[in-house]
């Protein structure tokens, strides 16, 4: 049976992941952080990794998730190191996420993937954080345009750069 770790802070997308990878030849685990995820790759063996970089500059990172990039770095110099399967996905949020260099330091960051899945922001989540009665940070920001994301995607898998 493949074990495979998914490595999502969003409690809600990390159990449908899990849901929709539940299959009975897979077990699915899950982390909600990179600090969890490292002691669960120290314990157990998985055959593949899912796990998101929010953004490649340290600085930039910790503005948007509120916690150090250290944890990402280790999980995936640990990744590297022995080997593991893993694929990296990067959300292109406008204006935040979404920069070419962005995408290419994503790319340098995932070396040793062997997935980079860039995937487009979207709105669907708002009425979540109303529900909550929170405050959305990314309120008022658009959905990534497909040609935007077919942009991104060319950069992701330009040779050479």
């Amino acid at each position: 049976m493949k074990k495979i770790l998914i490595v999502e802070d969003d409690s809600l997308l990390n159990k449908t992941l899990a849901y929709n990878l539940t299959s009975d030849s897979c077990n699915i685990a899950s982390a909600l952080n990179f600090r969890t995820a490292a002691g669960m790759l120290a314990e157990t063996e998985f055959d593949l990794v899912l796990l998101d970089i929010k953004h490649p500059d340290p600085a930039v990172f910790e503005d948007i998730t509120g916690v150090s990039q250290e944890a990402l770095q280790k999980t995936l110099a640990y990744l590297r190191a022995h080997k593991k399967r893993f694929w990296v996905r990067h959300v292109c949020v406008p204006d935040l996420t979404d920069t070419p260099e962005t995408v290419r330091a994503v790319r340098k960051m995932a070396a040793g993937a062997e997935k980079i899945e860039l995937l487009p922001y979207h709105t669907m989540g708002v009425h979540k954080w109303d529900k909550l009665g929170l405050n959305y940070p990314l309120r008022g920001v658009p959905p990534l345009s497909q040609s935007k994301l077919d942009e991104l995607n060319a950069v992701l898998n330009e040779e050479g750069t």
